[in-house]
């Protein structure tokens, strides 16, 4: 079964891809600091940015925060139903381990 030219095993992994990143930002947003790993010439190295309220609303009002969790809510709804399909519960707990 495919959905607008997508199996149901490439639904599954997006909708897992989009919840890694929504949980990544909520986590940004609950301790106001955005984490990046960069590199330079000693090696890698963990960055931190604080972030302001003003700053997290701007990033939840942006077209790819709103397109993203739009897209996650609406392949959720899909993936729901499959997580009761045999043929679906073991990538689903393969990828969410």
């Amino acid at each position: 079964m495919s959905y607008h030219g997508l199996t149901n095993e490439e639904l599954i992994m997006l909708n897992f891809l989009m919840e890694e990143k929504i949980n990544k930002f909520n986590k940004f947003f609950e301790t106001k600091k955005f984490i990046k790993i960069k590199e330079n010439s000693k090696g890698p190295y963990v960055s931190t940015i604080p972030l302001t309220e003003a700053y997290i609303e701007k990033i939840k009002k942006e077209d790819w925060w709103i397109l993203l969790n739009s897209s996650y809510q609406k392949t959720n709804s899909i993936i729901e139903i499959l997580k009761d399909i045999d043929e679906y519960k073991l990538l689903i707990e393969t990828i969410n381990k």
